[in-house]
């Protein structure tokens, strides 16, 4: 009796497949399992947008100790021979970027002089007008000093007007002149130089008027030479 219940529990378990083990497709291919890989790489964050974020600047381009560009320079210094004491001479420069530097000189001025003396006036005036510019070229350049050929070229128109009629005195005289200078730059915006001027043609006429009928009287004076007698300056100038 044991032995046929045991018998149909066994033929109920097959059939219900509850301890049956599967059996694989005959029409599923057979494959080899793949082997684990590598973790994948955490995604990336998405690059910033031109511009954003914070910028460096770019570093500086050398500089040649001169002035980059057109630069303006304000100096003082002295003329020889003098005391040492006071500086006796000033100028402006507009340097180039060339190299090519101008040192301009303007004077328009006038002056009047009212003297009274019992119930009389006497009223006399004067009046100037200069324009000149120095240029400076260079030459050689050897590490921080330069080697210049100088010239100047000058106008200056005078008028003297003391009291009274027909006794005026007018001057007007043309002057060029050259010479050499060297420069020594410490930076970009201070530099030592030293000038050697000297006078190569020069041209005045004055006009001195006389009371009617007499005609007026006029002096031309012209003067040419190959002069080297130089007027030595030494200045020091600071740059932008």
């Amino acid at each position: 009796m044991k032995s046929m219940t045991w018998a149909l529990a066994l033929i109920s378990i097959t059939a219900t497949g509850g301890l049956a083990t599967a059996q694989p497709d005959p029409l599923t291919p057979m494959t080899d399992p793949v082997p684990p890989g590598p973790p994948p790489e955490p995604p990336r964050p998405p690059d910033p947008p031109q511009g954003s974020g914070p910028q460096t600047a770019p570093p500086d381009a050398p500089t040649n100790g001169r002035p980059e560009g057109t630069a303006i320079g304000i100096g003082l210094g002295y003329v020889l021979p003098t005391s040492l004491e006071t500086p006796n001479t000033t100028s402006v420069r507009l340097r180039l970027a060339s190299g090519l530097t101008f040192e301009p000189q303007v004077t328009i001025a006038t002056a009047r002089t009212t003297m009274e003396s019992a119930g009389m006036d006497d009223k006399d005036s004067a009046s100037e007008l200069t324009l000149a510019t120095a240029v400076r070229l260079p030459l050689v350049r050897h590490g921080k000093f330069e080697l210049e050929l100088l010239g100047s070229l000058g106008l200056t128109s005078t008028t003297d007007n003391p009291d009274g009629v027909d006794n005026n005195t007018k001057t007007t005289a043309i002057a060029l002149g050259w010479g050499v200078g060297v420069t020594y730059w410490y930076s970009a915006h201070w530099c030592l130089s030293m000038s050697a001027g000297n006078p190569l043609a020069s041209f005045s006429k004055t006009t001195r008027e006389q009371p009617t009928p007499l005609e007026d009287l006029s002096t031309t004076t012209t003067a040419f030479g190959a002069i080297f007698d130089p007027t030595v300056a030494i200045m020091i100038h600071l740059f932008n």
